[in-house]
């Protein structure tokens, strides 16, 4: 009910905008009436309909943020509630020697385990993944590094083909033979 008594001014402040928002006549503004605008009906039959904006799009408003409200609050309150009750905060004792204790069996509330141990990763996995990170930025770095010293090396002696050269023959007879007659033909 307080987020409810709290939206109420907002809703006040969105019912003097809605007239504008509309399109409502250039003669009836919004800032400059003063009380209800009478309005003439069917050409001035002598009866008047008073002006005002509509409270439909205020209550399908109002009633969807409650829904939606509603509908998250009660599962989580529910949930929080039975975990509060029906769980016991964990404690630390001795393990074996043989175990090896998970990184989400050191809290101490039931729902932050469950969101350690699968929502949140593990510090571990979290550790990897930026290693391998890091790794692969190395690894760009030295070929980085390699490309410039090979098109270095390449300037500094010009004896180095470029990627873009094939080793053809000058022989015409022999270019001739193969185009007649390729290797590994049956005939």
């Amino acid at each position: 009910m307080v987020v409810i008594s709290c939206l109420r001014p907002s809703a006040r402040g969105l019912k003097a905008v809605l007239p504008v928002l509309r399109c409502s006549p250039p003669t009836i503004s919004a800032s400059k009436q003063v009380g209800p605008v009478i309005m003439s009906c069917r050409g001035g039959a002598g009866r008047a309909m008073p002006m005002r904006t509509g409270l439909y799009l205020d209550r399908l408003w109002r009633d969807g943020v409650q829904f939606f409200l509603v509908l998250g609050t009660i599962p989580a309150l529910g949930i929080i509630t039975l975990s509060n009750l029906f769980s016991t905060h964990g404690e630390l004792t001795d393990l074996p020697e043989d175990q090896n204790p998970q990184t989400w069996e050191y809290h101490k509330h039931p729902i932050t385990r469950f969101i350690a141990k699968y929502i949140v990763r593990s510090p571990e996995k979290l550790y990897e993944v930026h290693m391998a990170m890091m790794y692969e930025q190395d690894q760009k770095r030295r070929l980085r590094l390699l490309e410039r010293q090979v098109k270095r090396v390449m300037l500094d002696r010009q004896d180095v083909r470029g990627w873009y050269y094939f080793q053809g023959s000058t022989d015409i007879k022999q270019q001739t033979a193969d185009e007649e007659d390729p290797p590994g033909t049956p005939f």
